[in-house]
């Protein structure tokens, strides 16, 4: 019996489409450079060590590269983990939507135009919260951030 609700996009990088990412072993405090894009881009991030998922998070965003911050559940730095990460110039060229930006715990996120199908939704967030995207619709979805004890992420900083 399935017992999580799972999103994930998969992508072919291209510079050129403004969309690069890729998969690595790395650690906190790490520097990825990547070609030189038009703009500051949104950038996700996902990690996990000995298969236990880290919170992860791009830090310095830069149209060339950002620096990771990766940290398990306890606020640690963590060396040596497995990292995947996205990195896109939201336009119209290449579909996608997206933003880096100060939000809440069940904040609604609405965007136009709306897409024609259904969207998936990745989010990462920072610092030491999980982000997922609830109540997905055509034009947004609601945040959910959580703390890896389980509670709401309410006023972290």
């Amino acid at each position: 019996m399935p017992n999580a609700w799972v999103q994930w996009i998969a992508f072919v990088p291209s510079p050129t489409q403004e969309v690069i990412g890729g998969v690595l072993i790395a650690s906190h405090g790490q520097h990825i450079s990547f070609p030189r894009l038009s703009s500051t881009p949104v950038i996700v991030t996902n990690a996990q060590k000995d298969g236990k998922a880290l919170i992860s998070g791009a830090q310095n965003n830069a149209p060339d590269g950002f620096d990771l911050c990766i940290l398990d559940d306890s606020g640690r730095t963590v060396s040596g983990a497995w990292v995947l990460w996205i990195v896109v110039v939201p336009k119209s060229k290449n579909g996608f939507k997206g933003e880096v930006r100060m939000r809440s715990n069940g904040q609604n996120i609405q965007f136009t135009p709306s897409f024609s199908k259904g969207p998936v939704y990745v989010l990462s967030a920072q610092p030491g919260v999980m982000a997922g995207a609830v109540d997905n619709r055509q034009d947004g979805f609601t945040l959910s951030l959580i703390k890896h004890d389980g509670t709401r992420a309410d006023n972290i900083m």
